[in-house]
């Protein structure tokens, strides 16, 4: 594949992690060979979350909600997002998801890889 031509990932392709102890399920959109950029959609069902707590990724991430609502715990501050919300996640801070609606939730993760 020619590296200059981006890369193309089909909906019936991706990568599909389903976690039955948190409610969720983790779609990488990737991965790209060349890119420092870690794209995925976590569908959270009612009840759903991340982790029984907050936990510190050693990477920047940026997060949009594409459906629902969703609480997020970053560091000791509690933000409820709603549909087109964003969120800045800066490398190192203490953070967690849940989904406290009685509707399922989803949100695009974008993760800033380390160059290696």
């Amino acid at each position: 594949m020619d590296p200059a031509l981006p890369a193309i990932i089909r909906s019936d392709a991706r990568s599909v992690v389903q976690s039955e102890w948190s409610r969720a399920k983790i779609e990488a959109l990737g991965p790209f060979s060349d890119s420092n950029l870690e794209p995925m959609i976590v569908t959270m069902q009612p009840g759903g979350r991340s982790g029984h707590k907050p936990y510190v990724r050693q990477a920047e991430q940026l997060a949009v909600v594409l459906q629902g609502t969703v609480e997020l715990t970053l560091e000791k501050d509690i933000h409820d997002l709603k549909r087109g919300d964003a969120a800045g996640i800066p490398a190192g801070n203490r953070h967690c998801w849940r989904n406290k609606s009685k509707r399922p939730s989803q949100i695009l993760i974008v993760t800033a890889r380390r160059p290696s």
